[in-house]
């Protein structure tokens, strides 16, 4: 991490960064602008243990100090106001920002020696939005089941942006955390080699995911209440 320290990363391209600049209110004009202008990011780490981090474009700069961790009020180069919290864990950077009205925002940077990359995703009150959804369609996913020895199961789902493990019992019904951080009653279900996944949030939306395992290949399909196609998903088994 220390090779990355001062350096400074230079935009050269960007996906959907105009979807998230409407969500965040962003707009026509100031939108146009920014898509145009240059952008340098730079992290340095400080004697006593924080860290700084400096947005630097010709239409407005911001630089925050920070604990790894901590949350802080910060303001945004578009000049709101937000709760924030940093976290430096290798050579991640994820930057969290929750609005007065409970919009969310979260950057992900990922440094290199050599270059810098920044996934952003925002969260609503319902459902998952625009650019959350452009992005996931892009993003790896790992699936990984194993049998512990007192019988139950532990399933993990692996993203860069959300990463989830639950332990359970097949048939057994459990409280679960989805990756967007929705809670749910689940239940999976174990039979020969179909892993069936029923999750119900508060509100009553049920969603129905059913796992094939093979041993070379894995297939997802999903369905949901107030959906009317049904979801396939196909995955191949890393060597």
């Amino acid at each position: 991490m220390d090779e990355v320290f001062g350096k400074k990363y230079v935009l050269t391209d960007s996906e959907y960064f105009e979807d998230y600049l409407i969500y965040i209110g962003v707009g026509y004009f100031a939108r146009k602008i920014a898509l145009k202008l240059s952008q340098t990011h730079i992290l340095t780490q400080n004697e006593d243990g924080t860290y700084t981090f400096q947005f630097i474009s010709p239409m407005a700069s911001t630089t925050v100090t920070f604990t790894s961790g901590v949350e802080f009020e910060e303001v945004k180069a578009d000049g709101v106001k937000v709760k924030a919290t940093i976290t430096i864990e290798d050579n991640i950077m994820t930057h969290i920002q929750i609005e007065e009205n409970g919009k969310t925002s979260k950057h992900v940077r990922e440094f290199f020696a050599d270059k810098m990359t920044v996934v952003s995703l925002y969260k609503q009150s319902f459902g998952v939005g625009y650019f959350a959804r452009k992005i996931a369609l892009k993003l790896s996913q790992t699936h990984i089941l194993t049998q512990n020895e007192d019988g139950t199961y532990t399933f993990q789902f692996i993203s860069p942006m959300a990463s989830t493990t639950v332990t359970f019992t097949s048939g057994v019904e459990f409280e679960e955390v989805k990756a967007d951080g929705v809670k749910v009653k689940a239940t999976i279900t174990i039979e020969d080699n179909i892993m069936t996944h029923i999750q119900i949030e508060e509100n009553g939306k049920t969603s129905k995911h059913v796992r094939e395992f093979f041993a070379d290949k894995m297939t997802v399909t999903t369905t949901a209440e107030g959906l009317d196609k049904v979801v396939k998903r196909y995955y191949v088994v890393q060597q």
